[in-house]
Order: structure tokens, then sequence, then C-alpha cells
């Protein structure tokens, strides 16, 4: 580590330049290609003094000193990439000594919570711009964990997984073209996204089976795959191709400053009419996505028997078949109930530990008994039913010849889960919470029904998620009242629904201390509200009606004690800003240059 104290001089710096050029996730990650160690320095939009330091060990942040005091290494770094412009410079020296935020903070995963608040439009589009409207997909890398993505960025990437598809298609198929474009944009810089040169669509295996012909007449859009995909690139660090925006980070200074006291790059330059324009076609571009898709996004109705996802059922048996053709369709019936309970290896009868070619022949000798296509005339009612049959068997064999999806997949099943039963009720948490994210902007805006028949359709994805009850009983208060006794019955319900489910659910607690308290049972309102303020010491609400009831005398004690009989704890402490610096370090970074 450098010796601050006995540094005479600036060192030079390593490279520099503007973050209008070069936005800061794309230095972070050409500092991570190259494992480099140093500070990076970076100067703020206005003329304030002083600069953010950055300390970097092996391309990895592990400390700063901050011109704005932060409670953590990764919270004080986030603001940074909201940056639009603003002078760097990178030298490969500790200049930033040992400070209260000495932390570890994975580049990936920093990225993907940067990238929450907000991204250039015009970064954006010039990245996707290398895919046009080509389809894209995730290449196999083990790296998307570190993202640690929130569950509306996973929903979209479960489509993205499901089938490869455009930028456009993507925006639209999920009905969430910022959340789609922002998580392309995070796969592509990341190396994670890979052109898709396969076909899109299902074709029919059996002249594959019969005669060994590698291509054959499409069956829609339930059929299998058979084209191979392309091989994918590598998805470590190392491997990783700098991108136009990062080749010119890396670029080592001037003659003209490389002098012994580094000189702050030129400030900005405005942009251009043509990159303005770009980026306000581009905006609206993404609008129009978003608007045309909207109708797509509202979910199930909720007037449907059936739960969302689940399959048809097939059709009744016609009472005029032969023996032998209702033997059959008995059988299609009782394998399709059976296979959606059933692992990739018990569908194709095979051990976990199965080679590659033992599941492509085990899956060849399926397919010759249920490919839809066998289906004889007085069969052909079932062909939904046995297209997905066959669905499920494809599906489990591009899995187990893959090795790359194999070792993913063989932990979901000894997680419990791998079977397609599994995978459409996580798929319906996934969707239900996408959706309840509209429920409080509904709300605020007085949809009141717009918000009920929502989340009647979000029950009927995800019904033992108790914060959906509370919300519920919530909508009805809000829009009702306390004026129809109907009403409020109908919303303490819900209430006690939530709270059947879950006796801590803040909402529900609260929302039924209001009901009760609205309606004149105020005993019975202060004893939840002290039970809230003991669960949730910071709700502040609680905390104003805990004072009334003590003012009044009742009792302290609440009528249920929490779970465990010990009380939430309390708030931590921030951690106190780190100290300024001053001296040396004061001078050789001083202000920003005019």
């Amino acid at each position: 580590m450098l010796d601050l104290g006995a540094m005479t001089e600036a060192p030079k710096p390593l490279a520099q330049g503007d973050l209008a050029q070069t936005p800061l996730a794309h230095v972070l990650l050409s500092l991570l290609e190259r494992g480099l160690d140093g500070t990076l320095a970076i100067w703020p939009e206005t003329e304030r003094a002083g600069q953010d330091r950055v300390l970097f060990a092996q391309g990895v942040p592990v400390d700063a000193r901050l011109l704005e005091p932060a409670a953590t290494l990764e919270r004080g770094l986030l603001p940074l990439f909201h940056r639009v412009r603003g002078p760097y410079a990178f030298y490969d020296s500790d200049l930033v000594g040992q400070t209260k935020l000495r932390d570890t903070v994975d580049p990936y995963h920093l990225l993907a919570a940067a990238l929450r608040g907000g991204v250039r439009q015009d970064v954006v589009d010039a990245v996707l711009a290398r895919y046009g409207d080509r389809p894209v997909r995730v290449n196999a890398s083990t790296a998307l964990g570190r993202f640690e993505l929130v569950p509306k960025e996973r929903a979209v990437l479960d489509v993205l997984r499901a089938q490869p598809q455009s930028a456009r298609a993507l925006a639209e198929t999920t009905g969430e073209p910022k959340i789609a474009m922002r998580l392309l944009y995070l796969l592509a810089i990341t190396q994670q996204l890979e052109i898709f040169s396969g076909e899109i669509g299902r074709k029919s295996l059996v002249e594959s089976v019969t005669s060994g012909a590698t291509s054959g007449s499409a069956t829609g859009p339930h059929a299998a795959a058979t084209a191979s995909p392309p091989a994918t690139s590598s998805a470590s660090p190392a491997a990783r191709k700098p991108d136009a925006f990062e080749e010119s980070f890396f670029v080592p200074p001037s003659a003209e400053t490389s002098t012994a006291k580094p000189t702050a790059p030129t400030a900005p330059t405005a942009p251009s009419a043509t990159t303005a324009t770009t980026a306000t076609t581009a905006t609206a571009s993404s609008a129009s996505v978003s608007s045309a898709s909207s109708a797509s996004a509202r979910g199930p109705s909720s007037n449907s028997t059936r739960r969302p996802g689940e399959p048809e059922p097939p059709p009744a048996m016609p009472t005029n078949l032969a023996a032998e053709h209702a033997a059959r369709w008995r059988e299609i019936v009782a394998y399709a109930e059976k296979i959606d309970g059933q692992t990739f290896f018990e569908m194709l009868g095979v051990p976990q530990t199965v080679s590659p070619d033992e599941a492509r022949t085990a899956y060849f000798a399926l397919v010759k008994k249920w490919h839809p296509d066998r289906l004889v005339p007085e069969l052909l009612p079932l062909k939904p039913t046995a297209e997905r049959i066959f669905r499920h068997l494809t599906e489990a064999h591009e899995t187990l010849v893959d090795v790359d999806k194999r070792g993913p997949y063989l932990k979901a099943v000894q997680g419990g889960g791998g079977t397609p039963k599994a995978e459409r009720e996580l798929q319906a948490v996934l969707e239900a919470a996408m959706q309840f994210q509209k429920i409080d902007v509904l709300v605020r805006k007085r949809d009141f029904g717009t918000a009920l028949r929502l989340l009647d359709e979000i029950l009927l994805l995800a019904p033992d998620e108790a914060d959906y009850h509370a919300a519920r009983g919530q909508v009805i208060f809000k829009q009702h009242g306390t004026q129809d006794p109907r009403q409020i019955e109908a919303a303490l319900r819900a209430l006690d629904a939530a709270l059947m489910r879950d006796d801590r659910c803040e909402r529900a607690l609260v929302t039924k201390a209001e009901i009760l308290h609205r309606t004149g049972k105020e005993n019975e309102s202060f004893a939840i509200w002290k039970r809230v303020h003991e669960l949730y010491p910071r709700n502040v609400e609680a905390q104003r009606m805990k004072r009334i009831a003590d003012m009044r005398g009742h009792s302290s004690k609440p009528s249920k004690p929490p779970p465990g009989g010990s009380k939430a704890p309390p708030p931590r402490s921030s951690k106190s800003p780190p100290p300024k610096d001053d001296g040396l370090l004061s001078k050789l970074f001083g202000s920003k240059k005019k």
C-alpha cells in the first residue's frame, strides 16, 4: 500500500476519461476484466471541490472515501452510477486509506442494483443495437446468481430462458419494457447474452426417428425444437471482450498530461443533436411498447374455474369408442396427469446418473409411443393432451443431454422441484409478485375497482400469500370506509384470512386496527396497535397510537404476545460518516480543473 504520509508528489494516472463517453458501469467492468489494483477518482458534475475515490483490489471495490457520507460501501457507490458526466482517472496506488466503509462488493450485484435507479437510454440503445431484431438467449453461465435479481427481473429472465426472442418481443411478452431492456443491457455488458441461431418454433421428430432426417414439417408452437444450439461463450469475467464504451476507458494519458502531477480531464462537451434525437426516439419507442403490451399484462380472468397456468383438462371420452381406443384414451389421460408431477429423470425412466447417450435412447423410444402425430382419428380430441406430454418429454431430453442445463436442473430436483407442476407453481408466484406491484399505484389513483379485480387474479395465482389477502381488505376499506356494514365485514374477512396465514402481517394488523378504531372498538384497536409497535417499532402510526393509549390509561401489554415471546430488535444505528481527509490527499486532488 502506498505510504500516504511519505508521498511528496501526485502519481501519474494509468487511465482517464469522462463519464459522458464511458459510463461508470463500463469503467467498472474494465477494471474487473483486467483485475486491477488501485484508486478510481471521480470528479462531481458540479464545481464542488474534491472527488469520490474508490479503492479496487483485483478489479473489485473494497473501500471508498466519498464526498457524501454513507452507511455502507454499496450504498455509497450506487449514486455514482447515475452521474451523466464528469472526469475520472485511475491510479495504480491506494489513495483512499482505511475508512469505515471497508468491505467487498460483488461488481455484478452492484451493477444490477445500480441499474434499478435508471440508465441512460442512449447507452442501452447503443449496446443492444448489436443484436438488432434477432432473437437472443441467456448463455450457459453460472454467474446469473451474482446479480441477485428481484422478483420482477427474475420473472422476465424466466421468460427469456423459456424461449429465445428479440428485445422488442421480450418487452411485449412480459409487459415490462423498462425492466426487459434494463435486464438485457445488464446481460449484454456482462457477456451473459448471445444471439440465438437456432429455429424458434417446434418440429416433428417422427421423421428424425424413422429415417434420420434432419428436418421435418413444423407441427406448430407446441412441438419440440430440434435445431442444435450454437456454442455458448464463456461467462467468466476474464474472458470478457470490452465493448465500444469500455474501449475508450483504458487509454493511457497523452504526453501532454504525463506530468508529475495529474491534470484533471477536460470537461465534457454537450451531446450532439443526433444523439439527443436518438435518445428521444428510443424513449418514445419504449413508451409505445409499454402501451401496446398493457393489455397482455393485466393477468388472467378471475372468472376462470382453473388456476392460471394450469393445463386444460382432457375432454370427456366418447361413449362409442372401440375397446382398444377407449383403453388408449384412458392411458393418455392417466399419463398426462402422472407426468405433471414427474422430474425429467422420471419422465424418461432413467436414473440421475444417466449418460447423455442413454437419455437420448430413452427419449427416442418414448417418442415412438407418445408423439401426437401417431394418434388415430378416433383419438384426435386428445391431441392437445398428447402434445403436452410430448413437450414435457422433449424438454426432459434437451435438458439431460446438455451438460450446461443438466447441472442446474439436478440442483432444482434435489431442492424438491424440477417437475412441471412445481415449475408452474413457481411461475404463478412470480407472476403474482409482478402484478402485485401495481396495486399501490392503483390505490393512489383511487382506482379501487381495478385494484380489487387484479387482487382477485393475484389470489388465484398465489392464494397462500398473507399480504395479498391483507391488501384486498385494505382496498375494500379505502373504497367504502365504514358506512356499509357488509363491506366492513368483507374487509375484516380478508384481513383475518391474511392473519391466519401470517399473524405478523403488518398490513393486515394496521388496517384491522384502523377499522376497529373507526367503528368505535377502541380497546381492541389499541391492543392491535401495541402489537404492531412491538413487532414493528419504526411504524410511525403505531408509535402515535401507543402514546395515545398510554395517555388514556390503556394497558401497555399487547393482547397477544409476538411469536417466540420476544420483541423485535431495535433499529440498527447507521455508521458514522468517514472522517474528512486533509493534508496531502486534499492537496493532491483539490478540485476539478476548469
